[in-house]
């Protein structure tokens, strides 16, 4: 008798497997008689999360006679988390279940309805669909739900509905305005085109603007150049600079040569007699930082490519057309060795090339960064910190203007002083 209560004790104390898990994990149809065991479990007593789990799990490819109780849940349930993943399971079905997802856009629930909105961007396009969507984007008050109707347009290439998308840019909050942006990128129209130059040019907010340019670059809108060629170096943002400078290099690659896009023109001839209030002069017209004379600077936004040629390495900076030397002279030395030094360069090809030269003022100072960006210079990164002051071709009275990267200045010192060189061609 105790060895029978024994097994028995065991018996009972054994795992449960559950039938309706069973079900779930043999078939991707369910019978009738599935479905009403699958009911009759979740309204027992069981946990949440076993609850859940069946409803996950009840979101198969084809499963079309589930759609009925998954419906019957998102009317039903009083439990958030259950009516948000029916409204997936509905979405991992597919397209049979596009009735029961667009009536799911009805929904009270903010959260059913902005899933049932991600479920049917994922279907096959229809009129219906876009029909929906298009009315929960012109009423519904749910900033999610708004957002995710602006996307589920997007995804569906809903050229129909460029017209509400772009009414949005003109009166819309922020973040509608942003999200228009960002999904107008995907339907190339010259009223697009327009309509986020416009953004481009005056929304007051920088969000907008970014993603209008980022838009633009896509669509590869070439009547946007002259804007961005002005963009990158004048608006007073400096996230839409670099985002006008990123936009505006890429346009090379799409114009195959057909524009003629000129990089930032910086004077290459050197001066004899370039006195210091003249060179100031020169550095804050160019918008170059001096941590002395020129702070509020808004400095160049380069496009620095760090190439190798002849096992030499150079940095291309596509902002200016430059070419400089990554590093430079190993040593500071006087101004007379430095010519020296370049001639050296054009005698042995440096990088195969024999046209190197001292920068002039306009150049070097174009590599003042505003802030330290390497180690404790302001060059960038990409540059050797090695040369920390490097010498130029303007000269004043016999001597010659220097750059100071450890500081952030430029000065006028005799030629006999020691300074690296960092060549330019």
């Amino acid at each position: 008798m105790k060895a029978k209560e024994r097994v028995g004790a065991t018996v009972e104390n054994q795992p449960r497997l559950d039938p309706v898990k069973l079900i779930l994990a043999r078939q991707t149809t369910l019978s009738s008689e599935d479905i009403s065991s699958v009911r009759e479990y979740l309204s027992g007593p069981v946990s949440p999360e076993e609850r859940w789990d069946v409803i996950r799990k009840l979101g198969k490819p084809g499963s079309t006679n589930v759609i009925p109780l998954l419906q019957e849940i998102i009317r039903e349930s009083h439990d958030y988390n259950s009516r948000y993943l029916a409204t997936v399971a509905l979405g991992e079905i597919g397209p049979t279940a596009q009735t029961a997802l667009l009536e799911a856009l009805g929904h009270t629930e903010p959260s059913v309805r902005w899933t049932a909105l991600q479920s049917l961007s994922k279907l096959p396009s229809s009129p219906a669909i876009i029909s929906r969507v298009r009315e929960i984007l012109k009423n519904d008050s749910e900033w999610l739900v708004q957002s995710n109707a602006i996307d589920t347009l997007g995804e569906l290439n809903a050229a129909e509905a460029v017209g509400d998308l772009i009414s949005l840019l003109h009166s819309s909050p922020v973040w509608v305005r942003k999200s228009v942006a960002r999904v107008l990128g995907k339907f190339n129209s010259s009223e697009v085109k327009a309509a986020l130059r416009h953004t481009v040019l005056n929304d007051p907010e920088q969000e907008p603007r970014l993603w209008a340019i980022e838009s633009l670059a896509e669509l590869k809108d070439v009547d946007t150049i002259s804007i961005l060629a002005t963009l990158r170096t004048d608006d007073p943002d400096e996230y839409v600079r670099k985002a006008a400078a990123n936009a505006y290099f890429r346009t090379k690659n799409w114009t195959q040569g057909a524009l003629s896009i000129q990089p930032i023109q910086l004077r290459s001839q050197m001066l004899y007699e370039l006195g210091f209030d003249d060179g100031i002069k020169r550095v804050k017209k160019g918008g170059f930082f001096n941590s002395d004379h020129n702070k509020q600077a808004r400095g160049i936004l380069h496009q620095y490519e760090m190439v190798e040629r002849q096992g030499q390495k150079l940095v291309i900076d596509h902002t200016t057309g430059l070419a400089w030397q990554q590093s430079g002279s190993p040593n500071p030395m006087a101004y007379p060795d430095a010519e020296k030094y370049v001639d050296a360069l054009n005698g042995q090809r440096f990088a195969d090339y024999t046209d190197w030269r001292l920068p002039t003022l306009d150049e070097a100072m174009s590599l003042m960064e505003l802030e330290e960006k390497n180690g404790d210079l302001h060059i960038d990164s990409v540059f050797d910190g090695t040369q920390t002051m490097i010498w130029t071709a303007d000269q004043s009275g016999g001597e010659v203007w220097e750059v100071h990267f450890f500081n952030g200045t430029c000065e006028i010192y005799p030629q006999g002083r020691h300074y690296y060189v960092r060549a330019v061609r």
